[in-house]
């Protein structure tokens, strides 16, 4: 395990805004440098995926009388995101957009080296890159794996490696709160993000023995209000009812940055929802959430016979599956992969939730462990038979001996956190 994650108390509405600290210094010190850029370093895979550059550039703009911010993703630039970008610069703020590969070091090599040939090398930078790619683990390929890593791993080592002889204020890694407690289906994702907590640490090493400038805070992010995934209104609920977290306001995490710059903090944990949920949901991390039920031994399973019920098990989990991704039942087709309706890791959390109130505590990987509507039939047919024939079959229920199941204590199943695909962050 690395350095736990420091915790910094984030002012409340109506407070005084926090002093300026190292982070506000280091962005108006591109005023006094003669308008040295900060270099905002993101993913982009959709329109609406640049997001987070926009912003921290929208900060940059507000904190600072003059300033060059160069962005740069992966994807070209698209008129909605230029629109915004040119109502954004003014005489004073300039505004570049550079499409660009973090993972790939000769691009950002010829990135850096263009900067200082300018005579404008960056004064800062914020690397907010990152994708997801939804899977059991079981089921993830090699490829799929490495290119999860690349942009947080490989792109934060090529931009160290780029500017290791610059005079850097400081550099801001947007993590995920995914390294500290996983998120189902995304373990590539939140070793990605464990990688840059502890590079965090370890740059700041090196700035300490002279081989480095500037400062490095690595910051677990929780889903952003104003990012580029939006969640439907019981998918907050259930976030808030599990966590006591609510998706993170840009006011506060903006603030939560100058107060982890002012800290001097290398890793920053940010929340913002209930504070008594949130200090249960640290204090428990890590720890067995209760007694582990006892297995009920000989469960019923649904004998050949049953093959009538069977098919009306098929039937019904259909009809939920129906409910649930607002999907006509004739549309669906009990073989095909799940990933073929768009089950990623929150309609996967949906799912697991719908089902937990009607057979009781399931397994948070059920969706990633059964990847068809016919495995996930198989499995309640096994698993879960009384329950199925309590359902579908009451006359025949009456007439079996009843299992013991253990109550379902709600706060001790937390749901698994909901990820911001390439979002958080």
């Amino acid at each position: 395990g690395g350095q736990q994650a420091e915790e910094a108390r984030l002012a409340q509405p109506g407070e005084d805004a926090a002093r300026p600290g190292r982070g506000q210094r280091a962005a108006q010190h591109g005023v006094a440098h003669g308008i040295r850029p900060v270099l905002v370093l993101g993913q982009h895979h959709r329109q609406l995926d640049h997001v987070f550059g926009l912003q921290f550039a929208r900060e940059i703009v507000a904190q600072t009388r003059a300033a060059r911010i160069v962005l740069a993703g992966r994807s070209a630039l698209v008129p909605e995101v230029k629109k915004t970008l040119d109502a954004l610069a003014t005489p004073q703020h300039q505004i570049e957009y550079v499409a660009l590969d973090v993972a790939h070091a000769e691009a950002v090599d010829a990135l850096v080296a263009r900067l200082q040939t300018e005579g404008q090398p960056p004064d800062g930078i914020l690397h907010c890159a990152g994708i997801t790619r939804d899977g059991f683990i079981l089921r993830k390929s090699p490829t799929e794996f490495a290119s999860v890593l690349a942009p947080k791993v490989a792109g934060l080592v090529n931009l160290d490696r780029a500017t290791r002889d610059l005079p850097l204020d400081f550099m801001l890694l947007c993590s995920s709160f995914a390294a500290c407690w996983g998120i189902v289906g995304q373990v590539d994702y939140a070793a990605a993000n464990a990688f840059m907590d502890a590079f965090a640490a370890h740059r700041n090493r090196l700035s300490a023995q002279g081989e480095r400038c500037g400062h490095t805070l690595s910051v677990n992010w929780p889903l952003w209000l104003d990012g580029g995934m939006t969640l439907d209104v019981a998918t907050r609920e259930r976030l808030q009812h599990h966590t006591g977290m609510r998706p993170l306001s840009t006011a506060i995490a903006m603030r939560a940055i100058y107060r982890g710059f002012a800290l001097s903090c290398e890793r920053l944990l940010v929340m913002e929802g209930e504070l008594p949920a949130m200090q249960a949901l640290l204090e428990a991390t890590g720890a067995v959430r209760g007694p582990i039920p006892a297995r009920v031994a000989a469960p019923t399973q649904l004998a050949g016979g049953d093959d009538a019920l069977r098919e009306k098990a098929l039937e019904y989990l259909c009809q939920q599956f129906s409910q649930l991704l607002k999907i006509p039942v004739a549309r669906l087709r009990p073989q095909a992969p799940l990933e073929q309706y768009g089950i990623d890791s929150i309609l996967a959390m949906k799912l697991v939730t719908h089902l937990e109130t009607i057979f009781g505590k399931l397994p948070k990987t059920l969706a990633f462990e059964y990847q068809t509507i016919a495995q996930l039939n198989d499995y309640f047919c096994d698993a879960h038979a009384e329950r199925l024939i309590a359902l579908l079959a009451p006359r025949t229920a009456s007439a079996r001996p009843a299992v013991d199941r253990p109550a379902v204590n709600r706060a001790d199943t937390p749901a698994a956190a909901p990820a911001a695909t390439s979002q958080v962050p």
